[in-house]
């Protein structure tokens, strides 16, 4: 999953950082296309975070059970206990010995 962030975090930036690093270089030239280019390496870069929510959605069970816990709609999910945290409970009888010692 984290590799798969990294590549689409670096896909989305990449173009922007480029253009970028050739403006501080004086080696970008203002032209109609290369304004649009600029533009769309802009958007480029602000999807990635629109993104992001998405993959993890994906690819991450854990963000999945998270996310459900935090929003959701309608009647809340009854809650589930683990087998490891129930107890068995004995009662007493009146002599002090209890049920499952009458047994």
């Amino acid at each position: 999953m984290v590799v798969v962030v990294v590549l689409v975090f670096a896909f989305c930036w990449c173009p922007i950082q480029v253009i970028l690093l050739l403006k501080s270089l004086k080696l970008y030239g203002l032209t109609h296309a290369s304004i649009i280019f600029q533009i769309v390496s802009h958007v480029l870069a602000y999807t990635n975070s629109c993104i992001n929510p998405v993959l993890y959605a994906f690819l991450s069970d854990n963000f999945r059970k998270a996310f459900r816990k935090v929003v959701w709609c309608g009647k809340p999910p009854a809650p589930t206990i683990p087998p490891a945290a129930q107890t068995k409970t004995t009662r007493t009888t009146g002599n002090g010995t209890s049920n499952a010692d009458a047994l």
